[in-house]
């Protein structure tokens, strides 16, 4: 139990939400001096190089290097910027370049690209999908024992996010039922009280000293409260 590198740092707020931090400065002032040397905004695809590599990994810290939907560890060499409303969509083109639409998302289970960012791929209805970053998107999921993540009371908007972004497959089922039950066990559980059980859920609340936090603490965390409920 408690297996790894020791947990210290900031408290974030638990399950899947992220919270956006302010635009950086480099990211703002490369486009700044795009629109003043090229005499129009920026898009997307002018987004190349060393500026791009620094934003990746600003935003990657920002979400304690775990993917933005379903919680995996994220590496720069296994992820990509996600555009939460789809540069695709031409009613969203011009958010391409805003900060707070940018998150990181992993590249699927094994690479296989089907689940998560390139899942969802131009999906986008707005009152359907649930944002990582809003309020209050820790009580609209469930996990279980072997890894399945469900919808709270069978809420219609994450039914239809984790259908779209292929949240409950096989491979991150599997990878989440072994971090579930490599960090604590039914029976260790059983032994504990309330207090134990919070400072667990405090353990797995936090970013170690690498700004890192546990893979797929949120559903570790459901798991817990849901036994200290019970």
């Amino acid at each position: 139990m408690l297996q790894g590198p020791k947990y210290l740092l900031q408290r974030v707020e638990r399950m899947k939400k992220i919270n956006k931090l302010h635009s950086p400065l480099s990211f703002e002032t490369w486009k700044n001096t795009f629109r003043i040397s090229m005499g129009r905004e920026p898009l997307y695809n002018d987004l190349q190089g060393q500026i791009k590599q620094e934003l990746k990994e600003i935003i990657m810290k920002e979400q304690g290097f775990l993917c933005c939907y379903c919680m995996a560890r994220v590496e720069y060499y296994n992820s990509h910027i996600e555009h939460f409303k789809p540069k695709g969509d031409p009613q969203y083109q011009s958010l391409q370049l805003e900060y707070d639409n940018l998150l990181v998302s992993c590249e699927g289970s094994n690479f296989t690209q089907d689940n998560c960012g390139h899942k969802k791929y131009d999906w986008f209805d707005p009152l359907l999908i649930i944002s990582p970053m809003e309020s209050g998107v820790e009580s609209l999921f469930e996990y279980t024992w072997n890894g399945h993540i469900l919808a709270s009371n069978s809420n219609q908007r994450a039914t239809e996010t984790i259908a779209h972004l292929n949240l409950d497959n096989f491979l991150l089922c599997r990878h989440r039922y072994a971090a579930i039950n490599g960090a604590i066990t039914n029976e260790e559980l059983s032994d504990m009280t309330n207090e134990q059980i919070d400072d667990l859920i405090a353990f797995f609340s936090l970013k170690n000293q690498n700004e890192e936090l546990y893979e797929f603490c949120g559903a570790i965390i459901n798991i817990l409260e849901s036994f200290k409920a019970s």
